[in-house]
């Protein structure tokens, strides 16, 4: 029941992400053919593979409803998280010269681990890490800090890229504004 907890954040997150796409303001007809279509076939194959190991894997027909739905739906929540970065990576670099793209790649290869490490929980490793198994519980524990640490990394260089931009604004002010 916790990791359903968890699961709200997904569509938060989600949320966020699409107002990042469209606060930038880039139309996907701006973005090169050549990268969106290496975005969209970077997807296709994530979707296939997070088909096959995070849906038809990760289901178990021993299991109620309620844990099938939470172990399927960690590895589509960051799924979609991932491509929406992706897609946001696109806008950010044509966005104002690209100066936000660094902070959604960091985010986006957050994402990716976990993508990860949710994966193999759920469908590989779950029963071998709930039973204590070394080293299986080891390396997607270690995913998940890798993710949770890009994840706060990406923020921390974006707080920087704000304050930078302020005091570059508070310097051209005139005094007593």
């Amino acid at each position: 029941v916790d990791s359903f907890f968890f699961l709200i954040a997904y569509p938060i997150l989600g949320a966020g992400i699409y107002q990042g796409f469209i606060t930038a303001g880039v139309k996907l007809k701006q973005i090169k053919k050549p990268l969106l279509a290496l975005v969209a076939s970077t997807s296709l194959i994530l979707t296939v593979l997070v088909g096959y190991f995070g849906i038809y894997r990760a289901y178990d027909p021993a299991a109620d409803l309620l844990t099938n739905t939470v172990n399927i739906g960690y590895g589509i929540g960051d799924l979609v998280l991932l491509i929406l970065s992706m897609l946001t990576i696109l806008a950010a670099s044509e966005y104002r010269g690209g100066k936000l793209a660094y902070f959604w790649k960091i985010i986006a290869a957050g994402f990716f681990t976990f993508l990860i490490a949710d994966t193999l929980y759920f469908t590989m490793w779950g029963n071998l890490i709930v039973t204590g198994t070394k080293p299986y519980a080891c390396i997607v524990e270690l995913l998940w800090i890798a993710s949770y640490l890009l994840l706060a990394f990406g923020m921390l260089e974006n707080y920087v890229h704000v304050y930078k931009v302020q005091q570059k604004i508070k310097l051209k002010l005139p005094k007593g504004e």
